[in-house]
C-alpha cells in the first residue's frame, strides 16, 4: 500500500533512526540520536519519541 508520514525531525548530527513497532502494532518507538558527543541536547535530540 501507500506510506504515511507519521512524523517528521531534523536531519542534522547523528542523523539516522532506529524504528521499531509495539507488539500490539499500536505504536511506533523511534529512537533519536544527539546532536554531538559532549553536550546535552534539547528534546528530542537524544532521547526515545513515541509517534
Amino acid at each position: 500500500g501507500l506510506g504515511e508520514i507519521v512524523a517528521t525531525y531534523e536531519a542534522r548530527g547523528h542523523w539516522t533512526r532506529t524504528i521499531v513497532a509495539s507488539p500490539n502494532l499500536d505504536r511506533i518507538y523511534i529512537g533519536i540520536g544527539s546532536a554531538t558527543n559532549v553536550d546535552a541536547d534539547p528534546l528530542p535530540r537524544g532521547s526515545v519519541q513515541v509517534a
